[in-house]
């Protein structure tokens, strides 16, 4: 299948770009695509240091934030992982099948994942899961940045703005119109 025909509507990327103003960082929307996370849409910080990654990246589910969120949250998901090895790329990368496993419990419980350094050191990143109508996982959300800026006292406040956000998008997977800034917009310091 070609990427075009992955992209989000207009509308979808228009709210990618309100979160990335509103957060300063990179946004990202990814689905599941074998063990991997593909990224169908993204907006780029425009902060000097970020993470450059374009569209068709597939990134592996097992060390990112926006995979781990689709493994933890996608019916049968976890089967995906199971049997393989999990390469490491960093010290801080799930490299073992329990923990992994462990890992996604907790994001299912919390709701969210973060990406600590587990794919490039020095990066940062959180993901939420994106619901449809039927409470189907179809997406994963994120926020991406550098460990200077991405630091544990943003989370609170970066994770509701991708909860907000993620909350206004599921329209676009039924042909609705989305509004360009969910209820509650507001700079994230």
């Amino acid at each position: 299948m070609a990427i075009r025909q992955l992209r989000p509507v207009p509308a979808v990327h228009a709210q990618l770009e309100a979160l990335c103003e509103e957060t300063g960082e990179t946004i990202g929307l990814t689905v599941l695509h074998g063990d991997s996370a593909l990224v169908i849409d993204r907006v780029e910080s425009v902060a000097p240091l970020r993470m450059q990654y374009g569209i068709g990246t597939l990134l592996p589910a097992h060390a990112s934030a926006s995979g781990k969120t689709l493994l933890a949250f996608g019916s049968g998901s976890h089967d995906v992982v199971d049997g393989r090895a999990l390469d490491s790329f960093t010290p801080g990368t799930i490299s073992s099948a329990e923990r992994l496993a462990a890992e996604l419990e907790h994001i299912t419980r919390q709701g969210y994942a973060v990406d600590r350094e587990e794919l490039y050191l020095g990066l940062v990143c959180l993901a939420v899961p994106v619901f449809d109508r039927f409470a189907g996982p179809v997406a994963a959300l994120g926020v991406s940045g550098p460990s200077g800026r991405m630091t544990s006292d943003r989370f609170p406040a970066l994770i509701a703005a991708l909860q907000r956000y993620a909350r206004a998008i599921p329209p676009q997977f039924d042909g609705a119109p989305v509004p360009k800034r969910p209820a509650g917009h507001r700079k994230v310091a």
